[in-house]
């Protein structure tokens, strides 16, 4: 009855895309058995290729296995963890079996130890001005009696053996931390962008170590192996076998911004070939190029665009579809019927609908699906859907009734 046209997504080559193209043969078929298949393999010929190993990797960037990791890896690898959740570290450490101390008469508890040493901190002299210089004193107040009061906080104290340089650092950062993060918060901070240096975070933990009677040292073995070693995941990651594997889909996006026209070109020639009416089947970039070639020619013949995990719809509001401005409207010959389907866990997939300005000759349609994947896989999922099947065989049997 018609033919929908295939059109892959980023750092797809032969073997993945022969893949693919079996999966959605097998699922489109077995729902429409009237409809022609055409496959539009583009990645092999205009593609991104760097032709072998990397060679703009820095040399350092080498394998580096978790034994090798010193201290500065592991703190770092804390500081990203705490940067998104101060009390992460507290937390791991309130994990641990409640110690049965023996206290003297007279004597205070570990916790009621660490409890008044916290309740004595002074903000006065060098502390007062550094968090004065660094833009943290008008939260500071609010920021420790977030952490103080939390449970996390008062578990971890209550279940410490001693009061140790490990608890007294752990303490410090998550009052750092949060300060930050309410920093971040108020004043809007871009995402990834700190409000103070690293020499100025750590100098608070210093001064905030010193305070509570302890120094600063290594961090322990309990927040090394079960915060540092899974915060470290990227850092002891080789750099280069990363590289090497994400380039083809960054390379991709980068190359056709550049030469975009020749896979367009690619998917034209495709349309022009197939039965009509046809129906464009569009992945990843593949929904860009299909986007923008539907702006820039009138294809009749295209009744029905169906993109999953797109990133048209971003490019266009950022302006940085080249085919149309943002904020025009899509141009009268753009096909009527646009299905735009995306999973909430896939960060590459996104709504057309509330960005591109309503037309009552056109119907844009964002479909939310679960393809039960966390990312990256969540992007790659789809055609393993059953439920993006169910609402592409909805939408052909409205369109080609």
């Amino acid at each position: 009855m018609g033919s929908v046209i295939f059109v892959h997504g980023t750092s797809v080559r032969e073997e993945s895309f022969k893949q693919s193209l079996s999966k959605v043969g097998e699922k489109l078929l077995a729902r429409r058995a009237d409809m022609t298949l055409i496959p539009c393999f583009w990645g092999e010929k205009f593609g991104s290729n760097a032709n072998g190993k990397l060679r703009s990797v820095p040399v350092e960037s080498s394998w580096r296995s978790p034994e090798s990791l010193g201290d500065e890896d592991y703190d770092a690898g804390v500081w990203g963890l705490l940067y998104e959740d101060p009390l992460y570290e507290l937390r791991v450490l309130s994990l641990q079996p409640k110690q049965v101390n023996v206290v003297a008469p007279n004597e205070l508890s570990p916790y009621q130890k660490l409890a008044w040493a916290v309740k004595k901190i002074g903000i006065e002299g060098e502390l007062e001005q550094a968090l004065s210089n660094y833009g943290l004193r008008a939260i500071w107040d609010e920021a420790l009696q977030k952490v103080v009061s939390s449970k996390d906080y008062l578990t971890a104290l209550r279940n410490v053996p001693a009061m140790t340089d490990e608890i007294s650092q752990a303490i410090a950062r998550a009052f750092v931390a949060q300060a930050m993060l309410m920093v971040c918060d108020q004043q809007k901070f871009p995402d990834g962008v700190a409000p103070i240096s690293a020499e100025e975070r750590d100098h608070l933990v210093d001064l905030l170590v010193q305070q509570l009677g302890m120094h600063r040292s290594a961090l322990g073995w309990l927040t090394k192996q079960i915060v540092g070693r899974p915060a470290t995941f990227f850092v002891r990651r080789n750099r280069a076998e990363i590289s090497e594997s994400a380039y083809p889909a960054v390379g991709d996006i980068l190359l056709y911004q550049v030469r975009g026209k020749a896979i367009r070109d690619c998917i034209h020639e495709a349309i022009k070939m197939a039965k009509s009416p046809v129906i464009l089947l569009a992945h990843s970039l593949g929904g860009i190029a299909c986007v923008e070639l539907l702006i820039l020619e009138s294809l009749p013949e295209v009744k029905l665009l169906i993109t999953a995990g797109s990133q048209s719809p971003l490019f266009y509001e950022i302006g940085a579809l080249g085919s149309l401005e943002s904020g025009k409207p899509l141009p009268d010959h753009f096909p009527k019927h646009w299905l735009n389907l995306y999973d909430p866990r896939d960060f590459l997939g996104y709504v057309a609908e509330p960005v591109f300005p309503a037309s009552p000759a056109r119907k844009i349609m964002d479909v939310r699906v679960n393809n039960k994947e966390p990312f990256p896989q969540s992007h790659t999922s789809y055609w393993n859907t059953d439920a993006v099947w169910d609402e592409i065989s909805i939408e052909l049997n409205e369109v080609l009734q």
